[in-house]
Protein backbone atom coordinates (compact mmCIF):
# COMPACT_ATOMS: atom_id res chain seq x y z
CA UNK A 1 0.00 0.00 0.00
CA UNK A 2 1.41 3.34 -1.03
CA UNK A 3 1.70 6.00 1.68
CA UNK A 4 -0.03 9.24 0.70
CA UNK A 5 1.72 12.35 1.88
CA UNK A 6 -0.43 14.99 3.54
CA UNK A 7 -0.83 18.04 1.29
CA UNK A 8 0.64 21.12 2.94
CA UNK A 9 0.41 24.85 2.28
CA UNK A 10 3.93 24.57 0.90
CA UNK A 11 2.71 22.07 -1.72
CA UNK A 12 -0.10 24.40 -2.76
CA UNK A 13 2.24 27.40 -2.87
CA UNK A 14 4.72 25.58 -5.11
CA UNK A 15 1.97 24.46 -7.47
CA UNK A 16 0.57 27.99 -7.70
CA UNK A 17 3.98 29.69 -7.88
CA UNK A 18 3.33 31.94 -4.89
CA UNK A 19 4.47 32.13 -1.27
CA UNK A 20 3.03 30.10 1.59
CA UNK A 21 1.55 33.19 3.33
CA UNK A 22 -0.14 34.16 0.04
CA UNK A 23 -1.82 30.75 -0.22
CA UNK A 24 -2.88 30.94 3.42
CA UNK A 25 -4.45 34.36 2.85
CA UNK A 26 -6.09 33.21 -0.39
CA UNK A 27 -7.74 30.27 1.36
CA UNK A 28 -9.12 32.70 3.96
CA UNK A 29 -10.47 35.09 1.26
CA UNK A 30 -8.18 37.93 2.34
CA UNK A 31 -8.90 41.27 0.69
CA UNK A 32 -5.14 41.51 0.01
CA UNK A 33 -5.40 38.66 -2.52
CA UNK A 34 -7.17 38.79 -5.88
CA UNK A 35 -10.47 36.95 -6.21
CA UNK A 36 -8.93 34.99 -9.10
CA UNK A 37 -6.06 33.69 -6.97
CA UNK A 38 -8.43 32.90 -4.10
CA UNK A 39 -10.55 30.80 -6.46
CA UNK A 40 -7.48 29.04 -7.92
CA UNK A 41 -6.09 28.28 -4.47
CA UNK A 42 -9.40 26.87 -3.23
CA UNK A 43 -9.83 24.73 -6.35
CA UNK A 44 -6.29 23.36 -6.08
CA UNK A 45 -6.75 22.71 -2.35
CA UNK A 46 -9.86 20.70 -3.17
CA UNK A 47 -8.11 18.77 -5.97
CA UNK A 48 -5.12 17.97 -3.76
CA UNK A 49 -7.35 17.11 -0.78
CA UNK A 50 -5.74 19.80 1.39
CA UNK A 51 -6.97 19.98 4.96
CA UNK A 52 -5.56 22.37 7.56
CA UNK A 53 -3.79 20.63 10.42
CA UNK A 54 -5.82 21.60 13.49
CA UNK A 55 -3.05 20.46 15.84
CA UNK A 56 -0.51 22.76 14.15
CA UNK A 57 -3.02 25.61 14.15
CA UNK A 58 -3.57 25.30 17.90
CA UNK A 59 0.18 25.33 18.52
CA UNK A 60 0.59 28.42 16.35
CA UNK A 61 -2.03 30.22 18.43
CA UNK A 62 -0.06 29.20 21.53
CA UNK A 63 -3.20 27.57 22.90
CA UNK A 64 -2.95 23.84 22.32
CA UNK A 65 -6.25 22.20 23.15
CA UNK A 66 -4.92 18.70 23.61
CA UNK A 67 -5.95 15.95 25.97
CA UNK A 68 -3.53 13.07 26.46
CA UNK A 69 -4.98 9.73 27.51
CA UNK A 70 -2.97 6.69 28.60
CA UNK A 71 -4.80 3.39 29.02
CA UNK A 72 -3.46 -0.10 29.78
CA UNK A 73 -4.67 -1.35 26.39
CA UNK A 74 -7.12 -0.36 23.69
CA UNK A 75 -8.26 -3.83 22.69
CA UNK A 76 -10.43 -4.28 25.76
CA UNK A 77 -14.00 -3.18 25.10
CA UNK A 78 -14.05 -1.31 28.43
CA UNK A 79 -11.16 1.00 27.50
CA UNK A 80 -12.28 1.33 23.89
CA UNK A 81 -15.70 2.54 25.09
CA UNK A 82 -14.16 5.05 27.47
CA UNK A 83 -11.83 6.36 24.78
CA UNK A 84 -14.73 6.73 22.37
CA UNK A 85 -16.61 8.84 24.90
CA UNK A 86 -13.57 10.99 25.68
CA UNK A 87 -12.87 11.56 22.02
CA UNK A 88 -16.47 12.46 21.17
CA UNK A 89 -16.69 15.01 23.99
CA UNK A 90 -13.26 16.43 23.23
CA UNK A 91 -14.02 16.95 19.54
CA UNK A 92 -17.40 18.50 20.34
CA UNK A 93 -15.58 21.03 22.54
CA UNK A 94 -12.70 21.81 20.16
CA UNK A 95 -10.05 19.59 21.73
CA UNK A 96 -7.76 17.00 20.21
CA UNK A 97 -7.04 13.68 21.84
CA UNK A 98 -3.72 11.87 21.81
CA UNK A 99 -4.14 8.26 22.89
CA UNK A 100 -1.42 5.85 23.87
CA UNK A 101 -1.19 2.58 25.75
CA UNK A 102 0.94 1.72 28.74
CA UNK A 103 0.82 -2.00 27.94
CA UNK A 104 0.08 -2.41 31.64
CA UNK A 105 3.53 -1.13 32.54
CA UNK A 106 4.43 1.76 34.81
Amino acid sequence: MKYRKHTSLKDLAQALGVSIPTVSRALKDSSEISRELCAKAKELAKEMNYRPNPFAMSLRKNAPRIIGVIVPDIVTHFFASILNGIENMAIANGYFVIITTSHESY
